[in-house]
């Protein structure tokens, strides 16, 4: 993981290159989902979103996608330890410390409401998640590259709205090896909680590269994903082809979100989420007894 591109002033000193803003992939999504979303027609919804779990979840079964959300302790360790991880180099690289400054960041947001009413064994049980996460974060990371890294905290989650439609692209970025926005030789890096299927990793890879081109106009130079369960660290050189990838993924997922908000025929697949799927009562493959 590199650091911008760099070049000295009139005293030497060394100051950022600032990217070359270039939206030619920008064009390049319009054109690919403009007629996608034109099915929508005048009375489309205010918004149809379009984000990178619709890689592996697109064809399922829309229960999967309405359930409603709840704070748990694998989502709260994942939250917190980010967190802490930017908050490291401050606090001389004590997790403790670290994770005493993340919880406390989450004063008046939702977390920090669910962490309150926690019992104190509950509240140490999520703790020890997080700092689990921490430590296989900097394992895999490298601890001498966590101050070097420019971390977003919480999770970036930047979007692009397509011009005059409803449809709109998501990506989540965890941090990157310079000021995102505007560096030259530029690594996003996302952290996984697991192994995807190289294919999957692969095109998820392309969609956050492409994004970010159409979003800030800067093209990555690559893509890092770290496999926290695993410790291992793989790298996506940003190359047309991953580009290619990133456009196909987009498209793909736009096509079936766009089908589903028009009730389009998709695949009916009982299970746990039946009981809290809206359209069980009138839906034919709804699970009569489900799973405990």
């Amino acid at each position: 993981m590199s650091p911008a591109s760099e070049a000295a002033d009139d005293r030497g000193a060394t100051r950022p290159v600032p990217a070359a803003v270039d939206w030619s992939w920008r064009t390049r999504l319009v054109d690919a989902l403009s007629p996608i979303a034109a099915r929508l027609g005048d009375g489309a919804p205010p918004r149809v979103d379009v984000d990178t779990f619709g890689l592996a979840n697109h064809r399922r079964c829309p229960g999967f996608e309405s359930e409603p959300f709840a704070w748990s302790a694998r989502f709260a360790r994942r939250t917190l330890g980010l967190e802490a991880l930017a908050e490291l180099p401050a606090v001389g690289y004590r997790p403790n410390r670290a994770l005493d400054r993340a919880e406390a960041a989450q004063a008046g947001r939702s977390l920090g409401e669910w962490l309150a009413e926690l019992p104190p064994g509950g509240l140490s049980a999520v703790r020890a998640e997080a700092a689990t996460w921490l430590a296989a974060a900097v394992a895999t990371v490298g601890v001498g590259q966590v101050a070097g890294l420019a971390w977003e905290s919480p999770p970036g989650r930047f979007e692009w709205k397509v011009p005059h439609t409803p449809l709109l692209v998501s990506a989540r970025l965890e941090g990157a090896t310079a000021d995102h926005r505007r560096a030259t030789d530029l690594g996003l890096i996302r952290l996984l909680d697991g192994p995807l299927d190289v294919a999957v990793e692969r095109a998820e890879a392309g969609w956050l590269a492409v994004l970010h081109a159409t979003r800030f106009g800067v093209e990555p130079t690559r893509v890092i994903v770290c496999d926290l369960r695993q410790g291992r660290r793989r790298t996506h050189r940003v190359t047309p082809a991953l580009l290619d990838g990133g456009v196909a993924a987009i498209t793909t997922a736009a096509t079936v979100a766009v089908g589903r908000s028009l009730g389009d025929a998709i695949n009916l697949t009982p299970g746990r989420h039946c009981g809290y799927c809206d359209r069980r009562a009138v839906c034919p493959q709804a699970a009569l007894d489900l799973p405990v």
